[in-house]
């Protein structure tokens, strides 16, 4: 019996036919798989890179108004000082508001 098949021709190549077929859909089904928690991934990722998105402009809005008060009430205050210093000096006479705001009248007066 040396030489002789046990399974005929067709039987086999049916066979490799059938085994084929069964890795193929296996690797498409892993492939899907792989596919769908990559998606499933980018769209945690999306969701945590919006919600920081909106935490950064958030604080970015805040610092803008902080800059702005900030830059409000510098303005004003220079105003304002300069404003008393320039009543001050035409009522009681630069000496006196060289005393009281601690500076030389003269350069608030600087054209």
């Amino acid at each position: 019996m040396h030489g002789v098949c046990l399974l005929p021709l067709r039987c086999r190549e049916r066979l490799r036919g059938a085994l084929q077929r069964a890795f193929t859909r296996e690797r498409i089904a892993a492939l899907l798989e792989d596919r769908a928690l990559r998606e499933a991934d980018a769209a945690a990722h999306g969701a945590a890179a919006d919600a920081k998105l909106a935490e950064l402009t958030a604080r970015l809005t805040d610092a803008e108004v902080a800059l702005l008060q900030t830059t409000k009430d510098h303005i004003l205050g220079v105003f304002v000082h300069t404003i008393l210093a320039d009543a001050a000096a035409r009522t009681c006479g630069p000496w006196i508001v060289e005393q009281r705001l601690g500076k030389c009248c003269s350069c608030l007066y600087t054209v």
